[in-house]
This record gives structure tokens, C-alpha cells and sequence, in this order.
């Protein structure tokens, strides 16, 4: 099963800016997808693999011990064996160039303000 990244958060927000009306709800969306394939067959695996790459892996990292809590030890002692693998999900907070600000500042801070942008141009600015 794929499921395509989706929130911009690597499904762990919950949370809503009331002000701004936007809504962060990645880990409700882990939650009932993984629910969902629980119902529909996953629940009975043997094995489960989580794998992701870039934002993916990250999202790997972030709930590869909540996916092992779905389940739980069977009747007769039977357990699923659940393994993840992050493919490129850590990020270091490094300069890339002489005085410029670290990876992840600049990244997060011109996603910062292409989302102010669609919200208010003037919170932009």
C-alpha cells in the first residue's frame, strides 16, 4: 500500500489556526489510514514493512513505534513482526553556504511564507 504524503507534515499535526483557518491534521489522517488497512486485512499480517524517502522517511521515523502498537500480541502468543526503514527522513540542520541561514531555517522559511502568501498576501510581505 502507498500512501502519498499529503499534509505538509509528515502526519503529525493536529492542530487548527483558528485565525488563519488552516487546519493541520496529518495525524488524523495516519490514524484512520492505518485503521483502514487494519479492517480490511492488514490486522492478520505476519509482517508489516513501513518504508518512506525524503519527507516520508521521516514521517517513518515519527511513527514506526505507534504502527507497532496496532498490534498488539495475538491469542497463542503469535506476534506480527513489524520493521521500518527511513529512507532520507533525517534532516541535519547545517550551513550550506558561507553566512547563509541552515537547511532547514531556509526551507522552513520560505514554505513559511508561500503558505502566509496564500492565506493573506500582506502577511507576506
Amino acid at each position: 500500500m502507498k500512501i502519498l504524503y499529503c499534509d505538509g507534515g509528515s502526519f503529525a499535526g493536529d492542530a487548527y489556526n483558528k485565525e488563519a483557518g488552516i487546519y493541520f491534521r496529518g495525524q488524523r489522517i495516519w490514524n484512520a489510514v492505518i485503521k483502514h488497512l487494519l479492517s480490511i486485512g492488514m490486522a492478520s499480517a505476519d509482517q508489516v514493512l513501513l518504508t518512506g524517502c525524503s519527507s516520508g522517511g521521516l514521517a517513518v521515523i515519527l511513527h514506526c513505534d505507534q504502527l507497532r502498537a496496532f498490534f498488539p500480541p495475538a491469542a497463542g502468543g503469535r506476534q506480527t513482526t513489524v520493521k521500518c526503514l527511513s529512507d532520507g527522513g533525517l534532516y541535519l540542520d547545517a550551513c550550506v553556504w558561507l553566512n547563509l541561514p541552515s537547511a532547514i531555517k531556509w526551507r522552513f522559511n520560505s514554505r513559511f511564507r508561500i503558505a502566509a502568501a496564500w492565506i493573506s498576501p500582506e502577511a507576506a510581505a
